[in-house]
């Protein structure tokens, strides 16, 4: 009994995720940000990459909304969630597209010096790990 209710439970979180991308790639960003929300407010405590990953896509929320304000809010929670995981290839795939996202934002905010911090700090990660 214990693992269906496991089950579902993995099933309705599969299911609030594909809503919100839905939500999302329709332009319905208040929306999937309250489903993301839900999903991190559900999530294990030391879950770090799912975390990452939730603040990652509420951050390209904003971002598609040209609100780079709060997609650099988001994206910080981010990046701190993923710093606290040890180095693994799942950690720096999510690292690295994160990077990418948030020196986009950089870059429309003019804050050439946190871009050019951010991406020197990214080369060397895709050169070494990039495909």
């Amino acid at each position: 009994m214990a693992n269906k209710k496991a089950d579902l439970v993995t099933v309705r979180k599969v299911n609030i995720w594909f809503t919100a991308d839905q939500h999302l790639f329709a332009g319905r960003f208040a929306e999937a940000r309250r489903m993301y929300n839900r999903l991190l407010f559900s999530a294990p405590v030391n879950d770090y990459l799912l975390k990452g990953r939730i603040l990652k896509k509420t951050g390209d929320s904003y971002n598609q909304q040209w609100r780079f304000n709060d997609a650099v809010s988001a994206y910080e929670k981010a990046e701190e969630a993923l710093m606290k995981l040890p180095e693994s290839e799942p950690m720096r795939n999510e690292w690295i597209e994160l990077q990418i996202d948030y020196c986009y934002v950089l870059m429309h905010l003019r804050k050439v010096t946190r871009y050019e911090e951010k991406k020197e700090r990214l080369k060397p990660v895709i050169e070494a790990h990039g495909s």
